[in-house]
């Protein structure tokens, strides 16, 4: 896709007119509007304000889905999680999946708090069902961070007694 299909879908996304767009990133209106069109191609400064506008990289600008590569900084971050114990990596993926599940309560939550006489059809939100459905998955996150807490738990108590044996036995020598 071409900068002028990513501008304008990252734009939608966010729920921004061309003309709060161009406010927020101190271009001109028209500009926003020449870019999305494809009648030009915006020059670094002007992708850097839009990128930070719109909260996004400048990737998610210039680069299709599939061009796109994970920054420096990410990369760094899963090769350390990749040298984790499968039981820490297991721990991250649950954290991460409760962040996700507790962002998709909250926008709906968000939502609700919007929904005077039909705001959320305007809105492009998810169905009702999909929201039962996101509070059944937190429950059920929530019963299986339990059960993980209590794994960890019992695996430390093991660890404990393990050092203890390494250290009455130590002694003995």
């Amino acid at each position: 896709m071409p900068i002028s299909d990513n501008l304008k879908t990252l734009r939608d996304k966010r729920r921004l007119t061309q003309g709060e767009l161009a406010k927020k990133a101190g271009i001109e209106l028209a500009q926003i509007s020449r870019i999305e069109r494809g009648a030009t191609q915006p020059k670094l400064d002007t992708i850097k304000k839009l990128a930070l506008a719109l909260e996004c990289s400048s990737d998610e600008l210039i680069f299709d889905e599939g061009e796109k590569t994970l920054s420096r900084r990410n990369k760094e971050i899963f090769e350390k999680i990749e040298n984790l114990s499968h039981l820490k990596r297991n721990e991250i993926l649950n954290v991460v999946n409760a962040y996700c599940t507790m962002d998709k309560i909250n926008r709906y939550a968000l939502l609700d708090e919007m929904d005077t006489g039909g705001v959320r059809n305007k809105i492009e939100a998810e169905s009702e069902e999909d929201y039962e459905i996101y509070k059944e998955e937190l429950k059920a996150l929530e019963e299986r961070e339990i059960e993980f807490l209590e794994q960890k738990n019992a695996l430390k108590t093991e660890e404990s007694e393990i050092i203890a044996l390494k250290i009455q036995m130590l002694g003995d020598r």
